[in-house]
């Protein structure tokens, strides 16, 4: 199993922040190859998409890991 990380906002914020951040991210990753590198060294894959590519990257995480959950019967302590 992967871990994964993102760049979360509050409920609510407004599309146009939203979008500012995804771009400056998107710019960041691929453009400044120092931050790629350290990133790299300690273990992280930073991988760039869109918005819509990290919201259906996220239901396809909460489907694939709810059934293993719901299969192997866990619960909360």
């Amino acid at each position: 199993m992967q871990h994964w990380g993102g760049i979360y906002a509050p409920k609510g914020t407004p599309a146009q922040i939203m979008d500012r951040v995804a771009q400056a991210m998107l710019v960041a990753f691929r453009g400044d190859s120092d931050l790629r590198a350290q990133l790299e060294r300690y273990g992280y894959r930073p991988e760039t998409g869109t918005r819509a590519d990290f919201t259906r990257f996220i239901e396809t995480e909460k489907n694939r890991l709810g059934k293993i959950v719901r299969d192997s019967h866990m619960t909360l302590d």
